[in-house]
């Protein structure tokens, strides 16, 4: 026996009106339908636009529904969404400029996956002359309270870049850990009262280095009073967007390969960037490096291009 109808049009309004990121599971269980159904409705809004792939946390994927001016609910009225994508980046790299510097103690960068958060961080190092393991240390993927204690006990008069390392936002223990190393004061005193403490650690230590933050996370899900303690930038950006700051970048990408080719597929993904269930920077590299395989195969690259996820 099948089970109840669906009734879309009520299923689509459900997911359009949502204005935090969400889960396939979450709308099933507000809209009292199955996770395929609401998987497949999703799916058919990101064809239309109307949704984006927000952030990844382990498996689990969270969407984001896009307002009319092309920017997910959450954003609406905010003053980095009245800038180009080309000032918003060169402002983020004015303000990674001031951290490296120590004028700030931190900053956090948020935004989907694959729009060159990273790869903006990583260019004002090198532009500044910086040094990776001496002036700058990242840290990547997971970490649990005590490494991260270890960590900036380790480097704490360094700037520290915690990229996509998102366990430190949800742990309270690393939040607190975090708290204390992000205060507003010139010294920060970074505590673990422990009688397991390791003996090449201190139960305290002064903390007078700078902390970046690079994340896929939606900001609403990093906790108040970390925030509170950091300038925080979110580089969500529409599909659009992310094509016209492509042009910006189209010379850099992909250096082998001729300008002109180039622009060819930029064009032709800003055509059909909506159709991608996923669409970034890393998308663009792909194309690149699928039309390069084409003409060597003397295939039609454009049709190659379109079986991209």
């Amino acid at each position: 026996m099948g089970g109840p109808a669906i009734n879309k049009d009520k299923l689509r309004d459900n997911i359009l009106v949502q204005n935090k990121p969400y889960t396939p599971d979450a709308i099933a269980m507000s809209a009292n339908v199955s996770r395929s159904a609401a998987y497949m409705v999703i799916k058919e809004l990101i064809g239309e636009g109307k949704v984006i792939l927000d952030s990844k946390d382990g498996h689990k994927m969270f969407y984001a529904t896009v307002s009319g001016a092309g920017q997910t609910q959450l954003r609406k009225g905010t003053n980095m969404s009245s800038l180009t994508p080309k000032e918003r980046f060169s402002c983020v790299s004015d303000l990674v400029d001031m951290v490296q510097a120590g004028i700030s103690p931190s900053l956090m960068i948020t935004g989907i996956a694959g729009i060159g958060k990273t790869y903006l961080v990583k260019e004002r190092f090198k532009a500044n002359d910086k040094v990776e393991g001496d002036d700058y240390h990242f840290c990547c993927g997971y970490s649990t309270p005590m490494g991260l204690y270890k960590f900036l006990h380790d480097h704490s008069d360094s700037t520290i870049v915690f990229d996509d390392c998102d366990s430190v936002f949800k742990d309270d223990t690393s939040v607190n850990i975090l708290k204390s190393a992000l205060d507003s004061y010139e010294v920060r005193k970074v505590c673990w009262q422990s009688t397991k403490m390791p003996e090449d650690l201190e139960p305290e230590f002064d903390f007078t280095g700078q902390i970046i933050f690079i994340s896929n996370m939606d900001s609403s899900r990093i906790d108040e009073a970390v925030k509170s303690r950091t300038i925080l930038v979110d580089l969500q950006m529409s599909r659009k967007e992310i094509c016209d700051y492509l042009w910006n970048l189209v010379e850099v990408i992909e250096p082998k390969m001729k300008l002109a080719e180039k622009k060819e597929v930029l064009t032709y993904l800003g055509e059909h960037c909506e159709t991608f269930e996923q669409f970034n920077i890393r998308s663009f590299i792909k194309a690149c490096r699928i039309r390069r395989t084409a003409d060597m195969k003397k295939t039609d690259w454009k049709k190659m291009i379109m079986v991209l996820n």
